[in-house]
């Protein structure tokens, strides 16, 4: 990392062609070097999504399952954590379980679409609370941008994450 906050990248001549030579025969003060400074703003990170459920299974599966499209992932167990995460390092997507105790989904979905306008949202949930209320269609309601019911395919949700980072 350079002073000026940008990525060195060094190239020196001939390193291409197998190798360097031996380092006793070249005069350091000679070897031309060429720095590249790759600015903060224009390096590439990966896409970051915020994954809460109180189950810690359903958590770590999303997880190692995300990471391995190359998503960058963070957790939390509850609304509180995932919003305390989300002011720490703002992720680019949120999937959220609607049922989770201390701050459930559809309260974490207000706060986050309030603090964050435009933030992508898929909300999950396996049923629990009151039957005569649709949580899931309550969420896309408040902003969620795709809502998938528990039991799910893995294809399903990457086909929803896919859906929503390019809305």
């Amino acid at each position: 990392m350079s002073p000026t906050g940008g990525e060195t990248v060094r190239f020196t001549p001939g390193a291409h062609r197998g190798g360097m030579p031996d380092a006793s025969r070249v005069d350091q003060r000679r070897r031309p070097r060429y720095d590249y400074r790759v600015p903060e703003a224009e390096r590439k990170r990966a896409t970051r999504i915020l994954v809460i459920d109180d189950e810690r299974e359903i958590r770590e599966m999303l997880r190692d399952l995300l990471r391995t499209q190359g998503y960058e992932v963070m957790t939390a167990a509850n609304g509180h954590a995932a919003t305390r995460l989300q002011q720490e390092d703002p992720a680019d997507l949120v999937i959220t379980d609607i049922f989770m105790p201390e701050k459930e989904g559809i309260e974490t979905i207000l706060d986050l679409q309030t603090a964050w306008p435009g933030l992508k949202i898929i909300a999950i949930s396996g049923g629990g609370g009151d039957y005569n209320v649709d949580y899931l269609a309550a969420a896309r309601q408040l902003g969620a941008v795709h809502s998938i019911s528990k039991p799910f395919q893995l294809d399903e949700l990457l086909a929803a994450v896919r859906d929503a980072l390019r809305a």
